[in-house]
């Protein structure tokens, strides 16, 4: 959901001291060189610019491709497994290259890694515009997904260096405002280009401000010499590695095991591969002095719960977002504008209703917030059982806007519950954890329901062949919705019982 990856990816870039002056942000780090108080506010003012339009379009990208689904699998003449890969190959970078990329920028310098991000980014898109078939896509997909990845990585850095410390916190909402529009914003979009264009307009439509973006960088960036931080880290390659691998062979086994057979040989390579890899990574990363992630935050319970709770919402949230296309174009035989528009009403409750959920979260207690989050979002799935050819428009949109705001009581707490429990100095370590958490669990949603959906549909439902019956999509969907109402039933239990105070356990309370 990229909403939370907002508050949570803030990794990549060096954490100011605290009780630094004002006075004193004309001097970003001791390795930069400094900016003339005279461009202090051009400066400010373009980097805010720079980010909010490169998070903008890097979540524009999952929300408008998701409601394109139908389209090029009838486009491609493919199923839902292999068209699913165009999200999956989004995202997979992300979640792999994330801590990467910030130890990264530590050595190169946020500002470099940050544009040679939109570069890739840009150029992606117009290869993804260009695909001539399903491969070529994928891998230009794959593309825009590693440009993304040093993105997200290094925008919390560039707000840090340039914006003073007395106002990061009012342009990090300003920025997660700009990653909530650019979700919303990517349903309506999507289905109005391809139902008055074509698809290839889904993508096409970054160019422009791909480039402006870039060419604001170079005059943001001109007259300041990206330095490595002086953090003494160093770059863990075969650790990024090995993540990538392991992450990859999951990701194969659960879109082709129904293809090549869950048990069989080619299957079973792909699951001893990605454990073999997972074990390997988790002994190096215990082992050497500046890992990836910090693996010992594993023995914190309330950190390790709430991580739980945003893995399975998460999950479940964008499981459905990858299905509800299919469902409200082949069941209710709506066109890819009015799915769109439909859609809307659930994206925009899951960033409009943030800081409402914030608010709560500070005058009450986050976990509360958090756990009523988990039962609106299963009173949605309740809901979502009465989805047919004949439910009510009307009924299918409160149902969605249920939805939506579940998702923001859900993560705007559970971000603050996450953060609670890094280590001075290690604040940037647990977001990225965090970020990883939910890109992952995206990576496991979009597969796991598809699987669900599919197989209930009695078959790898094929949107290339116009006679398949709108019932066997229902049916899917209504397996998908059970799956769904058994996980968050999981995450309503976690959720309650994860900040009970355990005598003796050593928490920080």
């Amino acid at each position: 959901m990229p909403g939370y990856r907002s508050l949570s990816a803030r990794a990549g870039g060096p954490a100011r001291p605290a009780g630094k002056a004002d006075e004193d942000f004309m001097t970003i780090s001791a390795n930069d060189t400094t900016i003339a108080p005279k461009d202090k506010r051009s400066s400010y003012s373009l980097a805010v610019i720079v980010v909010g339009l490169a998070l903008f379009i890097t979540n524009l990208d999952i929300s408008i491709v998701t409601i394109l689904m139908p389209t090029l699998a009838r486009q491609f003449g493919t199923g839902t497994g292999e068209i699913s890969r165009i999200i999956l190959l989004y995202v997979l970078p992300m979640a792999a290259l994330l801590p990467f990329a910030g130890k990264l920028s530590d050595l190169k310098g946020a500002e470099r890694i940050f544009m040679i991000g939109l570069g890739a980014f840009t150029a992606a898109s117009g290869l993804c515009a260009m695909a001539p078939n399903l491969v070529w896509l994928d891998i230009a997909r794959f593309l825009q997904g590693a440009g993304a990845a040093l993105l997200v990585a290094n925008q919390a850095a560039l707000i840090i260096r340039y914006v003073p410390e007395k106002d990061q916190g009012k342009i990090f909402g300003i920025t997660s405002v700009a990653v909530g529009a650019g979700f919303a914003a990517g349903a309506p979009l999507g289905g109005f280009l391809v139902h008055a264009l074509s698809w290839h307009w889904a993508f096409l439509v970054n160019l422009p401000i791909g480039v402006a973006a870039f060419f604001l960088c170079l005059k943001l960036f001109r007259d300041r010499r990206p330095q490595p931080a002086d953090n003494g880290g160093t770059l863990d390659l075969v650790g990024a590695l090995l993540s990538f691998a392991g992450l990859t062979a999951l990701i194969a086994y659960l879109n082709l095991g129904r293809e090549i057979g869950w048990g069989s040989a080619k299957g079973l390579v792909l699951v001893f591969g990605a454990l073999i890899c997972g074990v390997f990574f988790i002994r190096r990363e215990l082992r050497i002095a500046h890992p990836l992630v910090d693996l010992s935050y594993a023995r914190d319970r309330r950190l390790t719960v709430s991580l739980a709770v945003a893995f399975l919402s998460v999950t479940v949230f964008d499981g459905f977002c990858f299905l509800f296309p299919f469902f409200f174009e082949k069941v209710k035989e709506m066109t890819p504008d009015r799915v769109g528009l439909l859609l809307l009403v659930s994206s925009a409750p899951s960033f409009g209703l943030s800081p409402l959920a914030g608010w709560l979260s500070d005058r009450w207690r986050a976990d509360r917030v958090t756990s009523i989050g988990t039962l609106l979002l299963l009173a949605a799935l309740i809901l979502f059982t009465r989805f047919d050819r004949g439910s009510a428009y009307l009924f299918q949109a409160a149902a969605l806007i249920v939805f939506g705001a579940s998702l923001a009581f859900i993560m705007t707490p559970n971000i603050t519950l996450v953060m609670s429990r890094a280590r001075p100095g290690q604040e940037s370590m647990v977001s990225a954890l965090s970020a990883v958490t939910v890109y992952l669990a995206t990576i496991i949603g979009i597969s796991l329901f598809e699987n669900v959906f599919s197989w209930g549909s009695g078959s790898v439902t094929d949107m290339s062949r116009p006679e398949n019956p709108g019932v066997a999509t229902q049916n899917g969907f209504r397996y998908a919705v059970f799956t769904g109402i058994a996980l968050t039933l999981l995450a309503v239990l976690a959720s309650r019982f994860a900040w009970k105070k355990k005598q003796g356990n050593g928490d920080r309370d």
